[in-house]
């Protein structure tokens, strides 16, 4: 017994790519060449597929290439600007810090003893005083010097000078010092010593 059979083949890749209609018979060779024909067009639409797949491909690859690419070259241009913004901000945070940090300073003060302490030296009387400071500088300091208090007799002249000598970073000398007919019983000095 004949019966015509209809078979419709679809052949998809994403999207119907043809439709082909077979009246097939129950006979063998006729199986056998519509398999063939089948195979034949299925395997001619899958290679047409393919390549049109491909150039899909390449097109969506060379699209996200060229988005990576412009996506990369705004992050570098916004990752420079932020680490120029920090720079700033680090160079402004340092010279505020800078401004902020007081010098380093020492002060003291110095009991010039009595006359009799004096030492006559270059036609003065001299009481000298070794001061060590507490911390080292850098560099030797600039050093004040002033009289805080005095004994004198008014009945002669005022000479009385205060002053220090051999400053360096470690330490220095403070001078107290009289001449002539001064008559001097006591007095106190206050020295500043100040980072350079």
């Amino acid at each position: 017994m004949n019966f015509k059979l209809s078979l419709i083949l679809l052949l998809t890749n994403n999207s119907v790519l043809t439709e082909k209609m077979f009246h097939l018979t129950r006979n063998h060779s006729t199986n056998q060449r519509i398999h063939l024909v089948i195979h034949r067009e299925f395997w001619k639409h899958q290679g047409k597929n393919k390549t049109e797949s491909r150039t899909n491909d390449v097109k969506k690859l060379t699209e996200l290439v060229h988005n990576l690419e412009e996506n990369l070259a705004a992050n570098h241009v916004a990752l420079s600007n932020k680490i120029m913004e920090l720079q700033a901000e680090l160079n402004a945070t340092q010279s505020v810090q800078n401004i902020q940090a007081p010098p380093h300073a020492e002060q003291g003060d110095y009991y010039c003893g009595k006359v009799e302490n004096f030492q006559l030296t270059e036609g003065r009387l001299r009481m000298l005083k070794n001061v060590t400071f507490a911390k080292p500088f850098n560099r030797p300091p600039v050093v004040s010097v002033s009289l805080t208090s005095i004994d004198m007799s008014n009945k002669k002249g005022f000479r009385f000078g205060v002053s220090a000598r051999s400053v360096t970073t470690t330490g220095m000398q403070v001078v107290c010092e009289t001449w002539a007919d001064t008559v001097y019983n006591s007095a106190t000095a206050h020295w500043i010593a100040v980072e350079a």
